[in-house]
């Protein structure tokens, strides 16, 4: 949601991390989440870390997982 003082408007956002060293979005696709243990080791999460991006700490989410051939949510 995103408001003012006149009105209020619904906006579509797109969620996740593009790293900085990618040349093609569309082959690299963007990184919705990870792991707290490997966000120092790996180059795609090491220099947002150090540059201060926004974390959001949870304490689970939804996956998606491959059950006989069907994708189900995963908690």
């Amino acid at each position: 949601m995103k408001t003012n003082a006149y009105e209020i408007q619904s906006v579509l956002l797109r969620w996740g991390l593009i790293p900085a060293w990618t040349t093609d979005r569309k082959k690299i696709g963007s990184l919705i989440n990870a792991r707290t243990e490997i966000l120092f080791e790996k180059p795609a999460f090491r220099q947002p870390m150090k540059s201060k991006r926004c974390l959001m700490p949870m304490s689970g989410f939804y996956e998606w997982h491959q059950e006989g051939g069907v994708k189900q949510p995963y908690f």
